[in-house]
C-alpha cells in the first residue's frame, strides 16, 4: 500500500479542495480545544493536519508512506512513518484521532480500532470520514481500488459504527446524502 502512495505523493490532493471539505465536516462534528493533542492517522501528505494545526496545540500525521510523510514536513506538519495497527504512542496520550478517507486502507481494521482506543485518553474521540460503498462514488472508488489491487475494505455507515462499538466506543453517525459520511466514536 505504501508503494502506491509513495508514487502518488507528488500529485495527491494538490488543490487542497478535498482537505478543505473534510476539515469542514470534521469541525462541524466535533470541537477542538487549543490544548488537544491530535493524531491524523493515515493523513498522507498532511493536507487536513495543515488546515487544523492552528486549532490545536499539537497535531501529528502517522502514515505508512515515507514520501507522503515528507510532504507533511514541507507543509510544516510533523509526520511520522507508521501504521494504524501498531501505533508507537503511549497509552491514553491523545485527545482526538482523525481518519479521513483512510480507514478503508487499513489491512487489520479490528486491530487498528483497538490501537486507537489504547492511545486515546478517556473521553477522547475518533473522527472518521469515509466513502459509503452503497453510494455511486463510494462503489466506484471501491471498484477502482479493487482493480489496483489495493486490498481496501469499505464499510457502510452502520457497519463501521458496529466495528467501533465492538471495540468499546460509543458511536454517532452524521447523516449524509452524499457519498462520504462521518462517524464520531467516543472512548
Amino acid at each position: 500500500m505504501a508503494t502506491y502512495f509513495d508514487l502518488m505523493a507528488p500529485f495527491y490532493d494538490r488543490t487542497g479542495r478535498r482537505a478543505r471539505k473534510a476539515v469542514q465536516k470534521v469541525t462541524n462534528a466535533v470541537s477542538f480545544d487549543p490544548a488537544d493533542v491530535v493524531v491524523d492517522l493515515g493523513g498522507g501528505g498532511g493536507s487536513v493536519a495543515h488546515l487544523l494545526k492552528n486549532l490545536t496545540a499539537h497535531i501529528v500525521v502517522i502514515d505508512p508512506s515515507r514520501k507522503m510523510v515528507a510532504h507533511c514536513r514541507k507543509r510544516g506538519v510533523l509526520g511520522i512513518v507508521g501504521s494504524a495497527e501498531d501505533i508507537q504512542l503511549s497509552d491514553e496520550s491523545i485527545d482526538k484521532v482523525l481518519l479521513v478517507d483512510s480507514f478503508h486502507h487499513i489491512q487489520d481494521q479490528v486491530r487498528a480500532v483497538h490501537e486507537v482506543r489504547r492511545i486515546l485518553k478517556p473521553g477522547g474521540q475518533v473522527v472518521l470520514v469515509e466513502y459509503n460503498p452503497n453510494m455511486w462514488r463510494g462503489a466506484s472508488l471501491s471498484f477502482m481500488e479493487w482493480l489496483l489491487g489495493m486490498g481496501s475494505t469499505f464499510h457502510t455507515p452502520r457497519a463501521l459504527g458496529t466495528i467501533f462499538a465492538a471495540g468499546g466506543f460509543k458511536t454517532r453517525i452524521e447523516p449524509s446524502q452524499h457519498s462520504q459520511y462521518l462517524l464520531v466514536a467516543t472512548k
